[in-house]
């Protein structure tokens, strides 16, 4: 899964997370039989490190929930969205939050998120230049491999053409151009997104126009290395 995707995958408020990593992540008891792949240990979430895992089994999903439970503890919690269960449960001074669904193979397959509760561990982001009025919903940040990447997500009352026109100065006064821009439907919604492109970095803007309100989000990557 590339950097791109896992701070989507945060961004779009896909975990219930409040608080950050302590220097010794308390260690998860993996139910054997498990497959696991370590998606990112080197995450932020409004200024929090988090973990994220990938993991398959052989199981349904019905019986990997009965695992988890052995490995959660009573204070587990699970609850149905669609096709999808979301699990979660503090284990010693973190809380673990997992999405899983059946796949495609006839087993059960999801994504697993360890965030630990030491807020002194917790490492305070800056906050994003924001068009006047905004409201910070969710600021994600990572590293892999020579890049880092940041995701914000933002709402206001400002008009599309002022959300749009306040990031086209913000990324050319950083180098940035813009490359390409296009605007769809998705029902009564109205989207514009943008593309800004500039050396070893990049950059895109999602405007929803949600009526009332106007939901943004900025998505930027560079190369360090």
């Amino acid at each position: 899964m590339t950097l791109r995707l896992l701070l989507i995958l945060l961004a779009c408020g896909a975990w219930a997370c409040r608080a950050g990593a302590a220097a010794a992540w308390p260690e998860l008891r993996w139910p054997t039989g498990l497959e696991r792949q370590v998606l990112a240990e080197d995450m932020r979430l409004n200024g929090m490190p988090v973990r994220l895992y990938q993991f398959r089994a052989d199981w349904s999903v019905p019986q990997l929930r009965e695992r988890l439970g052995e490995m959660l503890g009573p204070r587990m919690r699970a609850d149905q969205v669609g096709r999808q269960w979301v699990v979660s449960a503090p284990v010693g001074a973190s809380i673990v939050t997992l999405r899983i669904r059946p796949s495609a193979a006839g087993g059960s397959e999801g994504e697993l998120m360890q965030t630990g509760l030491d807020r002194a561990a917790a490492r305070a982001a800056p906050p994003p230049r924001m068009p006047a009025d905004s409201l910070l919903i969710s600021q994600s940040e990572a590293q892999d491999e020579g890049r880092s990447g940041s995701v914000v997500l933002l709402q206001n009352r400002q008009s599309t053409a002022a959300n749009d026109e306040f990031f086209s100065r913000q990324f050319e006064s950083q180098g940035l151009r813009k490359v390409a821009s296009r605007q769809s439907k998705e029902g009564a919604r109205a989207i514009q997104a943008s593309h800004y492109a500039g050396e070893r970095q990049d950059a895109s803007v999602v405007i929803q126009d949600l009526g009332e309100v106007r939901l943004v989000t900025v998505h930027q990557m560079r190369e360090w290395k």
